[in-house]
């Protein structure tokens, strides 16, 4: 509880000091009985729900990825590792969390579904193909995110405004397989 604690107060001075950069992951749900977050962010704590949206057109939130082993569950030796999701701009790597779903949205996401979340994202709404506008709270102004395939993964890009043309963070998931690129810059 303490570390979950910290890690929201780490957090909160965080947003604070970065207001226009909130904490940014992706859930990885291509393998069978389990999840993947993947994040800039280290140490996020086991027990901790983390809502997240699946890149379909239905742009909804659902609830919750938890990083740990599913109760019930073979306890797990490592759970946070080094992530293969880059942030492209920068070429910075984060870290990789396993874990698992819960919740109403867990019996509907199939083997290989893709998810995004912001922490304190409160609402999200589809903004055309492929595009997603986020609130984070009262007052906030929304974020835009766009997801488009490359040759052989995902490209998720985040914009603060849906006039933008340069996202401000540009991050990459590596599918494995050969993909129809449908980003503009291909």
């Amino acid at each position: 509880m303490r570390t979950m604690i910290a890690w929201v107060l780490a957090l909160s001075a965080q947003a604070a000091a970065a207001a226009d950069a909130p904490n940014f992951y992706v859930v990885d749900m291509r393998h069978e009985g389990s999840a993947s977050l993947h994040a800039a962010m280290p140490g996020v704590p086991a027990g901790m729900e983390l809502p997240y949206v699946l890149t379909d057109p239905k742009a909804r939130i659902a609830c919750c990825f938890l990083v740990g082993a599913k109760p019930g569950t073979k306890p797990l030796k490592k759970a946070a590792t080094q992530s293969e999701v880059l942030l492209k701009d920068e070429g910075a790597s984060g870290f990789a969390y396993v874990g698992y779903l819960t919740g109403k949205g867990a019996a509907a996401v199939q083997l290989g579904d893709i998810g995004f979340g912001f922490t304190g994202m409160t609402a999200v709404r589809g903004r055309g193909r492929d595009t997603w506008e986020v609130t984070l709270g009262q007052g906030s102004t929304p974020l835009i995110v766009r997801q488009c395939t490359g040759i052989e993964g995902l490209h998720i890009r985040l914009y603060r405004g849906i006039a933008d043309r340069k996202p401000y963070a540009d991050y990459y998931v590596p599918l494995g397989y050969d993909t129809e690129p449908s980003c503009p810059d291909y």
